[in-house]
């Protein structure tokens, strides 16, 4: 059975955490020393996806392949983020979310294409 994330019972270090693992895959986690690494880097304010808008832009850019497409509303006070194939709107969402906060919308959208299971 795929592991479940509780979204609201986890610290912004623990989904950013999540997304660098889970979503980028980054290989500094196979070895204590690139476990270190990273800590580090983080404590200097790298990989902050969910609290700075910058780091989560550059998430979905890393995401986002040409033949998709990433689109953000601003209803009720709210963040709407859709991930969809470009040019096809009769195919499903890939992936949304919504949020009060824009860097965690494009977070959870992310999260939810990349087939994580998340509870909000």
């Amino acid at each position: 059975m795929e592991r479940e994330y509780k979204w609201s019972e986890m610290s912004n270090r623990e989904r950013n955490l999540l997304i660098s693992t889970t979503v980028l895959n980054l290989e500094c986690f196979s070895t204590i020393e690139g476990r270190k690494w990273y800590d580090k880097h983080y404590q200097l304010g790298n990989w902050h996806y969910t609290s700075n808008l910058h780091d989560a832009i550059d998430l979905s850019k890393r995401v986002i392949q040409e033949n998709l497409e990433m689109v953000i509303i601003y209803s009720n006070q709210k963040y709407h983020c859709i991930i969809s194939h470009k040019n096809d709107n009769n195919l499903p969402y890939l992936g949304k979310a919504v949020s009060k906060s824009l860097s965690e919308s494009i977070c959870l959208a992310v999260l939810q294409y990349k087939k994580i299971n998340i509870k909000v």
